[in-house]
């Protein structure tokens, strides 16, 4: 599998602008941090939990 990587300095903000994009009413970034993805949504009686990727995994576990 070949990845393309316009800036590997942005590699990053990028990839999480395009899970913003492609889930608007599902996500979203807290505050101004793109980096802190979290549920767009509220639910009522329910708890957040945070969870990380670890050093070299996609993230497979969003959208």
């Amino acid at each position: 599998m070949k990845k393309i990587i316009n800036s590997p300095e942005r590699f990053i903000t990028e990839m999480l602008e395009g899970i913003y994009e492609a889930h608007p009413g599902e996500l979203a970034c807290a505050g101004d941090d793109p980096h802190c993805l979290v549920n767009a949504r509220r639910h009522a009686g329910k708890v957040g939990i945070a969870t990380g990727g670890g050093s070299g995994h996609l993230p497979l576990f969003l959208g």
